[in-house]
């Protein structure tokens, strides 16, 4: 039952954009369900519920998927009064007639124009949205919080895709909201430890795909106990310098995205193994680039190995570095016949 998603995510957004909304009239689609994420945080927020993300695509699935989905369970009216008692529902929905709503017709009218644009944009932050998650196929279903912090991916089969037993298993994940929910609290009251351990515990029960939304808190952290006295921050100096350092290899500055990582690592606030971390993903994204110092990336990895030689990625640190250190003889030997 379950598609594969084949829309191309492309384009890169800031992190931040995803949360950004494009207009004050509430943007809805056909099912009743918010298209904008901001838009649909702000109603969740004002009538403290949580949200469920619904993706969707729609073609080529006639007997069941994101179309037995739509016209079975979310335009039931049973599924309707549920989640208007218990949820805001907010919809990505990657059908090539939503696609199509997106294009901009130059013998349009400006208002139908402007309609287009604010449409493209909303897909644009879903795709966006959608990447970050991770997500590979449709339908697929996630609840965040109130406030858009991620809860879990809703876990579903064929059998239970119905209305009854669909809202049951919706129902099951509201109590994992109500534990996130007062971890976020946790995280704003008690001693300076106690806060801390809340963010640690709230980074734990994410999943990778949802981390992305808990920036905040990597800064808060810091913020928290800048010296690192108690141990726990260094993950979120790392994390912060991870963040910093894809946002500007978004942007193709690559030199500017490896000096990230250099920082972070010299900066004498991480553990070993994120101090290692560091040095690789400089190596990593020295290694890509068509202007490559090959001395610079063997030290780049020499300093990753040399951080940590006994984490789990040591051995295969030293493996790289003997690997390019071979290559770059050889390619050396033939330059100079």
């Amino acid at each position: 039952m379950n598609k594969k998603l084949t829309i191309l995510l492309a384009g890169c957004l800031l992190i931040s954009s995803i949360f950004t909304g494009c207009s004050k009239k509430a943007a809805k689609d056909e099912t009743n369900c918010y298209i904008s994420l901001e838009q649909a945080k702000t109603a969740a927020k004002k009538q403290k519920k949580p949200v469920l993300v619904m993706i969707t695509q729609e073609e080529g699935e006639q007997n069941g998927g994101s179309q037995y989905f739509v016209e079975h369970i979310l335009l039931n009216k049973k599924f309707s009064e549920y989640c208007e008692k218990n949820y805001i529902q907010y919809r990505l929905d990657f059908s090539t007639k939503n696609i199509q709503k997106s294009a901009i017709n130059e013998s349009a009218s400006e208002e139908e124009q402007l309609a287009a644009r604010e449409y493209a944009d909303y897909l644009q932050q879903g795709f966006q949205f959608a990447r970050y998650l991770g997500v590979s196929y449709t339908p697929a279903f996630y609840i965040l919080t109130k406030d858009g912090y991620y809860v879990a991916e809703v876990e579903y089969t064929e059998d239970n895709l119905n209305v009854e037993l669909f809202t049951e298993i919706l129902t099951d994940y509201l109590k994992q909201v109500d534990y996130i929910e007062s971890l976020v609290k946790a995280t704003s009251r008690g001693t300076t430890e106690e806060r801390l351990a809340a963010i640690d515990s709230l980074y734990t029960v994410t999943p990778t795909g949802g981390k992305f939304i808990l920036s905040d808190f990597a800064h808060k952290a810091v913020k928290l106990d800048p010296e690192n006295k108690s141990g726990l921050v260094g993950k979120y100096y790392f994390i912060i310098a991870d963040e910093k350092a894809s946002q500007l290899y978004s942007e193709q500055d690559e030199a500017g995205a490896i000096q990230a990582y250099i920082d972070a690592a010299e900066s004498g606030k991480m553990e070993p193994v994120y101090v290692q971390q560091c040095y690789y993903m400089a190596a990593w994204i020295l290694e890509a680039r068509s202007s490559m110092d090959s001395n610079q990336l063997v030290e780049y990895l020499e300093k990753a190995y040399n951080a940590a030689p006994d984490s789990e990625y040591a051995e295969n640190i030293l493996e790289s570095i003997e690997y390019y250190k071979t290559q770059f003889k050889s390619e050396l030997m033939e330059s100079n016949e």
